[in-house]
Formats: structure tokens, sequence, C-alpha cells
């Protein structure tokens, strides 16, 4: 009898180890799951509230290079761009370019996106560029500060005093005015048209 009531014990032992052991590996995946649970809920939370703080109302920046160049560009709103910390993503854009000896340029759109460190400038959705008689409209207007170039492009519509032109792209030396003007197929012509 003490043999079999000494297996029972040995049984009654494993059984009890079992499934304290159960209970205990459930117990603990619980806990993890919980805490894995509310350390992403942390850090969405982080990141919205990061995000939230990230967003400028009635931004300005103003730069000048060496040469007495100065480029001003004001936006109703601002947004640091997380993947690059240089880039501003804006809405609502005004820009002014005033060069040394030369004529004021603006510039106004929709959207940008403005590099703190070179000052380089994309223009998106209803570009408006003007400088004396000048007119130039289109959907994208990528801005060199320090190369003194705009490009212009898509649905591209170039307007003076006397004329009217449409293209694929213009690109503007803002410093001598000079400008090249492309269409991306080679087979279609520029359309220039008197203004009336």
């Amino acid at each position: 009898m003490s043999k079999k009531f000494f297996l029972q014990i040995i049984l009654f032992s494993f059984i009890i180890i079992i499934i304290g052991g159960t209970f205990y590996y459930i117990n603990k995946e619980t806990k993890n799951n919980q805490e894995l649970s509310s350390t992403k809920t942390e850090k969405n939370q982080n990141k919205e509230s990061k995000k939230k703080s990230s967003i400028i109302k009635n931004i300005k920046y103003t730069s000048a290079d060496s040469k007495g160049n100065k480029y001003e560009i004001i936006a109703k709103l601002g947004e640091v761009d997380f993947n690059d910390q240089e880039i501003i993503n804006m809405q609502n854009v005004e820009a002014i370019i005033a060069l040394k000896d030369s004529q004021i340029i603006k510039i106004i759109s929709d959207f940008a996106k403005y590099n703190t460190k070179n000052y380089d400038t994309q223009f998106s959705e209803n570009v408006l560029m003007t400088y004396d008689e000048h007119i130039i409209r289109s959907q994208n207007l990528d801005l060199f500060f320090e190369k003194h170039i705009a490009q212009a492009m898509n649905n591209l519509v170039y307007e003076n005093n006397t004329s009217r032109l449409r293209a694929d792209k213009i690109e503007i030396d803002l410093i001598t005015k000079n400008s090249k003007i492309f269409m991306y197929n080679k087979k279609k012509k520029i359309k220039i048209s008197g203004k009336i």
C-alpha cells in the first residue's frame, strides 16, 4: 500500500506541476501581450502627438546669398517631413524673390516643399509666377535658389503683353531672364498665339 500511495502522490504532484505551469505560462503570455499592446499604443500616441506638434501656422522663412539676392517664403500652414527634417511641407504658399538689380519675382501655389538647408522649393498645384509683365501658370514649379533657376512644367501657360504660349516645360535663368522652352514629345509643337 505504501508503493501505491507513493505513486499516487507522485502522480498527483506531477498533475499539480503541469496545471501550475500551464497557468503560469498563460498568465505570462497574457501579461506580455498586454505590455506589447500598451507599448504599441504609447508609440502610436507619441507619433500622433509629434505629428500634431510639428504643424506650424503662418510660417515665414527668409534667406539671402552672398550676392545680396533675397528669398522669402510664407505659408499659412507648414509641417516638418519626418523622413527628412530639412523639408517643410507647406500649404497656401507665397514666395518673393528679390534679385539684386532685377525685378521682384512672385510665386503663389497651393502647396510647396521647402528645403531649409539650400532653399530649393518645389511648388505644386495652381502655381502662378509673375515678374514684370510676364505671367507663368503651371501645376509644378521647381526653384533652385542657389543656381538661380526656375523650371515650370505641367499645363504650362506663359503670357506677356503680346502673346500666349503653351508648352510642357520652361526653364528660366532668374538672373539673365533667358529661358528655354521644351516639349517632352519632340513631334509636338509649342503653341503660340497672339493676345487679344
